[in-house]
């Protein structure tokens, strides 16, 4: 009798966790929160149940509620890096740019994405500030290096370069120009090369 108890019960969580995942494929918001919330209080240590809840209240653009759950609970655990992300997807498309700047940097206290460097450091090049999108592009670069992505590597220097150049650093924006693959570094080398009086 018990082992068949047992089973109704994991029976029971399956199916429910099945629901949260047909809502959440929906985009079904209050749906989502409400069953999630329901799940919380019959297990409060459920860590599956407040997943659900922080997505349910990221798609209702309850962003700082969301962000509550998530930095707690799911931020500091690998496996679940995945929710971060899509939380902050949520924030970029609904055009929070601050809320997903700090976000961002809250989730590569823990983590490491290089898309999400990449993004970062395009959104900083885009608004001129050009030392906090050096650092982006870095970190990158680091990530990219040690994962041996030398073809990659030659276009991320050519805009490091041009970072470097917006500096008036021109002694290391020619060194990542120079090894860089894009067409457009050649505008930039030129300049260099004749506000220096050698062109050529």
């Amino acid at each position: 009798k018990f082992n068949k108890m047992k089973g109704a019960a994991m029976k029971i969580r399956r199916a429910t966790l099945k629901y949260l995942k047909e809502l959440y494929a929906k985009k079904s918001a209050d749906a989502l929160l409400n069953s999630a919330t329901k799940l919380q209080v019959e297990c409060p240590n459920s860590i599956i149940a407040r997943v659900y809840v922080s997505r349910g209240l990221a798609l209702g653009k309850r962003f700082a509620e969301a962000a509550d759950i998530l930095e707690s609970v799911v931020l500091p655990f690998p496996k679940l890096k995945r929710v971060y992300l899509e939380y902050i997807r949520y924030l970029k498309a609904a055009g929070r740019e601050a809320q997903w700047e700090i976000q961002s940097f809250r989730f590569l206290e823990y983590h490491s994405s290089s898309k999400l460097c990449y993004e970062l450091g395009g959104y900083f090049f885009r608004k001129r500030e050009w030392r906090r999108a050096l650092s982006c592009y870095q970190r990158l670069r680091e990530a990219m290096g040690r994962g041996g992505e030398q073809g990659s590597l030659t276009v991320l220097d050519g805009i490091i370069g041009m970072v470097y150049f917006h500096l008036e650093d021109f002694n290391s924006a020619i060194e990542y120009l120079s090894d860089s693959s894009l067409d457009s570094t050649c505008y930039y080398r030129a300049r260099i090369y004749r506000d220096r009086g050698a062109l050529g």
